[in-house]
């Protein structure tokens, strides 16, 4: 009927992730596309993942913000300090689907966090090199969707 079905969920063993799966794909290329010599192409390539949860989701989230934070360090020249009630909210909004896997963490990142500071370091006045900016839970914001970052509190550093 080709509506999706959910053949495995968050806290299956990683077993049963795993033929689920495979077998899901086999019956895919065997019954559904009728290429079953695609799939002997493939077969042996597939590789199958579990799904992504709690301390493997925070620490995906704290590398991409740590890249983020030492991004703009190299190529602004511009010291980021969060606060860790930013940080904790942060996470809270990127880790609260993980249905899409770890790259979502990533994308949700950009969209409530790098996208609003891009936003907001252009909105300011020329940042200098050497400056430091603060993001404190008073700056960090979503209304509607639309994620808010504030930069007012700057200081040489």
């Amino acid at each position: 009927d080709g509506k999706p079905v959910q053949n495995v969920n968050p806290g299956d063993s990683y077993e049963k992730v795993k033929k689920e799966v495979t077998e899901a794909i086999k019956h895919a290329f065997t019954h559904k596309i009728q290429r079953p010599e695609l799939l002997g192409r493939l077969e042996e390539n597939i590789i199958v993942f579990n799904f992504i949860e709690g301390e493997a989701a925070n620490g995906i989230f704290e590398r991409n913000l740590a890249n983020v934070v030492n991004r703009v360090a190299e190529e602004q020249r511009i010291r980021l300090v969060i606060d860790d009630r930013v940080k904790d909210q942060l996470r809270k909004w990127c880790t609260a689907d993980l249905s899409s896997g770890g790259r979502a963490i990533g994308s949700k990142l950009e969209s409530t966090f790098v996208n609003p500071l891009a936003r907001s370091l252009f909105d300011i006045e020329p940042v200098q090199a050497g400056v430091t900016l603060h993001v404190t839970v008073t700056n960090i914001s979503e209304h509607s969707g639309r994620y808010t970052v504030t930069l007012s509190q700057r200081r040489r550093g």
